[in-house]
């Protein structure tokens, strides 16, 4: 990065941490005093950081007699607060280089604490369950299940939720890396903020709870089903929904340009904010009020009698 650039780094990173959303200032969609600026910010702060890391490397485990890095032992819990035996790169100034990386590509994953790696949760109960900055990687939560369980700003890496079941549970700030989904359920369960990358969702069922301001881009959701969910400004641009099941659900101000809604439901879903002119509707199944809201886009004078 050059010199004028890396002032103006320098210069937001000295600003107060401004709104991220919800508030008079603008949404995450909204103005440059909104969520824009936020992801602005920390942007910037994610990058200094990193390079701050790569410059000076922090110091590490002392080496042992053979000159390799001696590694911790895992807890009964799988968490680690160093690297696995077998690892590579595990360190804070590579955690911190991953950040960077996926700022540079639009995408900011949480900076992690700790690390639970290659556990198996399969059947595990979570209800109750609090875990803030933590990178899961190459955890099995197959069948594991659960009311309450908290997750914030964590990053899960190939972690299988298969047949997994969710109650009342928050993943807020969360991103999900390679994760599998499959005949996973969330039930009343609060997603707000969290990033979904090269995932697969085939037989989820989402019911109810608040998946807003979540990013979705170009996921495969066409065996999904999301019924009375909030997904407010999330992000849905150029998602597969080609036969999925979207009914009741908060779309207002979603991204949905280039979208596959074919053959959809969407019934009783707000679709205020649906371009019919860059998404694919061809057998998308609408309520009478629906087809009021999509005439009313593409420009037609809607009328009685």
């Amino acid at each position: 990065m050059g010199a004028a650039a890396g002032h103006v780094v320098d210069m937001v990173c000295t600003m107060p941490a401004p709104p991220r959303s919800g508030t008079p200032q603008g949404s995450v969609r909204g103005g440059v005093g909104g969520g824009r600026l936020w992801r602005l910010w920390r942007f910037c702060r994610t990058w200094r950081i990193g390079s701050a890391a790569c410059r000076h490397s922090e110091p590490g485990p002392a080496p042992g007699p053979t000159g390799h890095v001696s590694s911790l032992t895992p807890d009964p819990t799988g968490r680690v607060s160093g690297p696995a035996p077998g690892s590579i790169g595990s360190g804070a100034g590579d955690a911190r280089a991953a950040v960077v990386a996926d700022a540079r590509r639009g995408r900011i994953a949480p900076l992690t604490e700790s690390v639970i790696r290659s556990a198996d949760w399969d059947g595990r109960d979570l209800s109750g369950e609090s875990h803030h900055r933590v990178s899961l990687v190459d955890v099995d939560m197959t069948e594991a299940s659960g009311r309450g369980a908290e997750f914030v700003e964590c990053h899960f890496r190939d972690v299988r939720f298969n047949a997994s079941v969710h109650e009342d549970a928050a993943f807020v700030n969360c991103a999900f890396t390679r994760c599998t989904f499959f005949d996973a359920a969330f039930t009343g369960c609060k997603l707000v903020g969290s990033v979904f990358d090269d995932c697969t969702f085939d037989l989820l069922k989402v019911e109810g709870g608040d998946w807003s301001f979540t990013s979705l881009p170009a996921a495969d959701l066409r065996r999904a089903t999301f019924n009375g969910v909030r997904m407010r400004e999330a992000d849905l641009s150029g998602a597969r929904c080609a036969g999925a099941v979207l009914r009741r659900v908060d779309l207002s101000g979603a991204r949905l340009e280039k979208a596959d809604l074919s053959r959809c439901d969407l019934r009783g879903s707000d679709l205020s904010s649906l371009d019919p002119y860059t998404a694919v509707l061809a057998g998308a199944v609408i309520d009478p009020y629906q087809a009021i809201t999509v005439a009313a886009t593409l420009g037609l004078d809607v009328r009685d009698g």
